[in-house]
């Protein structure tokens, strides 16, 4: 379990709706590729150790699989996340997140290309319970914003549901939630790595449920025809 400093936002609203993974992906880059890809692998935690776990001692944190989501806690101001067991290049990443309490200073998503080695590395695509979204580059235990947090209508506010994607190609970073892009950049830190999610807790304790992960790898012929 790992913990990083950031300051999080507030705002407040409540809505609820449940998007599902897709069968297949297309996205375009702002250079004008098309890409398509499908085959995912679809994350059912159906089983305890499919992804990384820990329990505080002091039980001001966790990461379990629980009844069937991904379920994580935190009671330490900064970020914590866990990461699967395989490794990709370029990625779309899909994932439903939860919050299941009632505090909204926090923030949850998605890690691409997050290091084994050397904590805290990797790209973190970030919304938050009151309805702002951000990208941050992990390097040397430090989060930097590529993106700072910004207000979307696009993001369920509140003890709500939101889909959420994360594309990881070339140097191309982009992040969709509920089906609309909110961003488009370019960073060539990292070019694999892990997958992982997130969460990150304010002043009050951060607890978000993930499921329907699914993660699917773009092939060398990835160009859509």
């Amino acid at each position: 379990m790992r913990y990083l400093k950031i300051i999080l936002l507030l705002c407040i609203g409540f809505a609820v709706t449940v998007v599902l993974a897709q069968e297949e992906v297309t996205f375009t880059t702002p250079q004008g590729e098309v890409v398509r890809v499908n085959g995912a692998t679809t994350e059912l935690f159906d089983a305890p150790h499919v992804w990384e776990t820990y329990a505080a001692p002091d039980g001001s944190g966790e990461l379990a699989v629980d009844r069937g989501v991904y379920r994580a806690y935190s009671e330490t101001e900064g970020f914590v996340w866990g990461r699967n067991d395989a490794t990709h290049t370029d990625v779309v990443i899909e994932a439903d997140a939860l919050l299941l309490n009632i505090f909204t200073e926090n923030g949850y998503g998605i890690v691409c290309r997050a290091d084994q080695a050397n904590e805290g590395d990797g790209y973190f695509f970030m919304v938050n319970a009151n309805g702002y979204y951000a990208l941050f580059l992990g390097a040397d235990e430090t989060l930097t914003p590529l993106v700072e947090w910004t207000p979307s209508d696009a993001i369920h506010a509140g003890i709500d549901s939101n889909h959420i994607q994360a594309i990881c190609y070339d140097d191309y970073l982009a992040l969709y939630a509920n089906g609309e892009l909110l961003i488009e950049t370019t960073d060539a830190t990292y070019t694999s790595g892990y997958t992982g999610l997130a969460v990150a807790a304010g002043a009050n304790p951060v607890d978000v449920a993930f499921d329907n992960v699914s993660i699917y790898p773009v092939p060398e012929n990835r160009s859509a025809p």
